[in-house]
């Protein structure tokens, strides 16, 4: 298999955010993608993606306005917006559903919200759950769609943070396989996460 350039990842800052969360994420990303990760200018929320009834943001709307505003002339082949404030989408019946994260399948944007991680968890577990997440988000961008395997990154949080909990940090090697196939190149393949290398 020939060894290509992984994609440039770029966080982007938006609104309220934990500067020091973000920086855990940017090693994180490194770690598991073995690519450059970049981190944009800081912006406002889009007021577009403002929900009102429940005073919180749209993710999908946040996405959009990330596919329209930020990616273009980036220089990056996937963003993901980082951000402190509580983040909603449509689930099944639910009209408005509280999330970690969302992602497009296939990129080349995605959003993850640290609100609902801190429950439960400060220190090195909320960085943890962080770096989870923003990894998880990513293997949607790089068209994943969620895997069975409860200790896989890209297993669904099925409605629940405690869930991110017991994952290993890892891809599983199905999971890491379509990633690889799909960029053309080879991720590190760790036997475990070394968590003391992103969190210090």
């Amino acid at each position: 298999m020939p060894t290509l350039a992984l994609a440039l990842i770029c966080l982007l800052p938006l609104g309220r955010h934990d500067a020091r969360l973000l920086g855990v994420a940017e090693k994180g990303v490194a770690y598991l993608y073995g690519t450059e990760v970049k981190r944009l200018e800081a912006r406002e929320l889009p007021r577009a993606a403002w929900y009102a009834p429940r005073s919180r943001w749209r993710a999908e709307k946040i996405l959009a306005w990330v596919d329209e505003k930020v990616v273009p002339g980036s220089g990056c082949d996937a963003v993901l917006a980082f951000t402190a404030e509580d983040i909603s989408t449509t689930k099944g019946s639910h009209v408005d559903w509280g999330v970690l994260g969302l992602a497009n399948i296939g990129g080349p944007s995605g959003v993850v919200s640290t609100f609902r991680a801190r429950r439960g968890a400060r220190g090195e577990r909320l960085a943890r759950r962080t770096v989870n997440v923003v990894n998880h988000e990513l293997g949607h961008v790089f068209g994943l769609d969620h895997h069975p395997e409860g200790d896989c990154i890209m297993h669904d949080a099925e409605g629940s943070v405690r869930t991110v909990d017991r994952e290993s940090g890892l891809l599983c090697p199905a999971s890491r396989a379509a990633v690889e196939q799909r960029l053309r190149t080879r991720l590190p393949s760790p036997d475990s996460f070394d968590w003391s290398a992103v969190l210090n």
